[in-house]
């Protein structure tokens, strides 16, 4: 879950071939790929969160978790809980709780339904072309979709969500940043670029709250009204 056998160093030399890449090394040494505890739970969630908030992303998946979790008592507070359901619990499942679109609810299904049939494996280590292309078979999940649950659930070392907003943002930016040359370890550059993005737009939030003259953010809309 934690990427543990990585080594930095590692990653460290791969990105002195690029001045930006050893840059941010550099910023933020030892960055890993961050994954889900659970494959299939991380594949259900990035499903779930597709074109929409983080908080409605939470919200949906706590819908789904409510209505066909299995219900537990929690062996530490006492308090009532619920477990992420199975596949084959998905697989059966009408999904009329969740609140998103029946698209979504048959990709939830099939991807569910693969898996119990044994076609599709997220948790046996494979190869990386494979996954992608299976998971790409499935409809409603497209290329970003694949890679994503690539670098978040199967841990694949050079996923690369190229379609994300932010990668695309970054990649426009920095034209010279030949990605071919770092494979098999493209998902540490996604990393690094995520990390760079979120600090950015911390520093920035930060600088028009202090410039503020009253407002909670001292933003104004950005359609000017």
């Amino acid at each position: 879950m934690f990427d543990l056998d990585s080594d930095p160093l590692l990653i460290a030399n791969i990105f002195q071939s690029h001045k930006f890449l050893d840059s941010l090394w550099k910023q933020y040494p030892g960055l890993r790929i961050a994954r889900g505890w659970d494959p299939f739970e991380t594949a259900i969630c990035m499903i779930l969160g597709q074109l929409v908030s983080l908080s409605q992303g939470r919200t949906l998946v706590h819908q789904l978790v409510q209505s066909c979790g299995e219900k537990i008592v929690h062996p530490v507070t006492g308090q009532g809980a619920f477990l992420f359901p199975s596949p084959g619990v998905l697989a059966a499942a009408d999904l009329q709780e969740v609140k998103t679109t029946q698209a979504r609810k048959n990709t939830i299904k099939e991807l569910s339904r693969r898996i119990v049939r044994q076609e599709l494996d997220l948790v046996t280590p494979q190869d990386a072309d494979v996954a992608r292309e299976h998971l790409q078979s499935i409809c409603g999940i497209g290329l970003w979709s694949a890679e994503y649950i690539s670098l978040r659930a199967l841990g694949n070392a050079d996923a690369f969500p190229a379609r994300d907003l932010i990668l695309k943002r970054a990649l426009a930016k920095h034209p010279d940043l030949n990605l071919d040359t770092i494979r098999p370890w493209r998902s540490y550059a996604a990393i690094y670029l995520w990390r760079h993005d979120a600090e950015t737009l911390s520093k920035r939030d930060g600088a028009v709250i202090r410039r503020g003259s009253g407002g909670a953010t001292g933003r104004k809309p950005r359609d000017g009204r």
